[in-house]
């Protein structure tokens, strides 16, 4: 089989490595896409849709899971604002459609995802809901293909942004299955 066609999978991010956790926050988080692909000599083209693209959380939930990479000035607003607020949600909505670009060389794969919009964070208190808006950075895959060609695995890794620095604990992976046509 080629990788050209019709593929679904999922993205994982494992936020801190080895940390066990439930519930939303959980440290490996899925999240369903579907993609396409099309071939050019070893020029590899095609589009991604998240299948899932908003997320909701409760935010003292949300909070579990992400108080550790905060500074103690940010834990304190965080606090402070879930005491004012307890029925707080925060969210985001990604943009569903992508495009990707890369390359195949035998079996390694290489693509770039690029979302079609912004992703809007949203939190939803005072019977209100707020929403920023931000672009996304693209997003790097590097994977294998499997010997009978029906999988694709490996890693990806966001492009770094100057006002989003990374987590280096980070780990995000990835696999895709090919859908027989």
């Amino acid at each position: 089989m080629g990788i050209e066609g019709h593929w679904l999978g999922s993205y994982f991010q494992e936020l801190v490595k080895g940390r066990k956790e439930s519930g939303p926050n959980d440290p490996k988080t899925t999240f369903r896409i579907e993609a396409w692909f099309e071939l050019d000599g070893n020029d590899l083209k095609g589009r991604m849709i998240d299948l899932a693209p908003t997320r909701e959380w409760p935010l003292a939930e949300w909070l579990k899971g992400n108080l550790t990479s905060m500074t103690w000035l940010q834990r304190w607003r965080a606090r402070s604002f879930l005491a004012r607020n307890p029925d707080c949600i925060v969210g985001m909505r990604l943009s569903e459609n992508s495009t990707l670009e890369g390359r195949i060389d035998g079996r390694k794969v290489a693509f770039t995802k690029t979302y079609s919009g912004p992703t809007e964070h949203i939190s939803i208190f005072g019977g209100k809901e707020h929403v920023v808006r931000q672009e996304n950075p693209p997003i790097e895959y590097a994977g294998e293909l499997s010997a009978d060609g029906t999988s694709i695995r490996g890693v990806y890794k966001l492009k770094s942004m100057p006002h989003q620095p990374q987590d280096p604990r980070a780990v995000r992976t990835f696999e895709l299955h090919c859908e027989a046509t």
